[in-house]
Formats: C-alpha cells, structure tokens, sequence
C-alpha cells in the first residue's frame, strides 16, 4: 500500500534515474517517519531503524520490483517482483506477484480480475468465533506479523 502519508512523503523525496527503458526509485526510510505519523506508536529510548528502498519501474510507470532493506545490511530484507502486466475484465493487473523475505517465497499468480457484482457473491463470510482480529498497531499485531515474516524479536518493531 503506497498510500500513507509516512511512506508516500518517502516516495517524494527519493530519487528518480532511467534504468532501463524504464526507472529506478531509491530512498530512505526512517521508522521515525512512521512514528510521527498519525497512528504512530512513539517508544522512547530506541535507537532510529533506517531503511532503504528501491522501486523497479516499467515504461508504463508500472512497478517490476521493490526492495527494502535496513540501511546498514547488505541483504534486502524483503523483495516484491511484479509479472508484467495483463489485461483483465477489472483493469490492468500484474498477471503474477511474489513476494520474498527470511529465505520464503511465496507466489500469487492471477489467472482472472473481474469487477465483482453483489449477486455473485452467495455465501456470506462467516468468522469464527475462537478468530481474533488485531491492528498492526496493536502488540499482538506486531508479534503476529513478525513471526509471519520470520523475524525475531529482538531489534524488530
């Protein structure tokens, strides 16, 4: 999502150079950035957590690849590859994405985007009762997204 303010700041003031027949994006970003956003969680004493970034861009401006790594790694701490894209009923969409992070890879191949009408829908979802529901701004949030991306505890927030 490039929508927050946090990162869409980041977005303007990263650089912009032909790759290609297409661009690199490269910045930084600082988990103060996120912490002064509305929202944000403030903890004091901690050390700042700087990022880079790279987006791949095609000619049509459509992103190939991103990229984020701690700015003192030499290892991307996750990537995103975006297939080319392809034409569907509900837009232009990339016809894959993957995603990679802590050695895992995982794939989503799209095979069909339609708009959908309410009367395709039949069965409403229905949740679990035992099923939690929690924000990223929430503890059990982070320690969730953590341990999904395989990241430890310590010196990750």
């Amino acid at each position: 999502d490039w929508s927050a303010p946090w990162i869409r700041a980041a977005l303007m003031r990263a650089s912009v150079e032909p790759a290609g027949e297409g661009w690199i994006v490269r910045g930084g970003l600082s988990l103060d950035d996120f912490l002064a956003a509305p929202g944000g969680d403030p903890a004091q004493g901690r050390p700042p957590e700087r990022y880079r970034f790279t987006v791949e861009l095609t000619s049509k401006g459509a992103p190939s690849r991103c990229t984020l790594r701690r700015e003192e790694d030499s290892q991307d701490l996750v990537s995103i590859a975006y297939g080319p894209e392809r034409r569907f009923e509900g837009g232009r969409f990339p016809r894959w994405v993957e995603w990679s992070y802590s050695g895992s890879v995982a794939k989503l191949t799209v095979e069909e985007l339609s708009p959908v009408g309410r009367g395709r829908i039949r069965y409403p979802t229905s949740t679990d009762p035992k099923w939690t529901i929690w924000t990223l701004d929430e503890p059990q949030g982070k320690e969730f997204t953590r341990w999904l991306l395989g990241l430890p505890k310590e010196g990750t927030e």
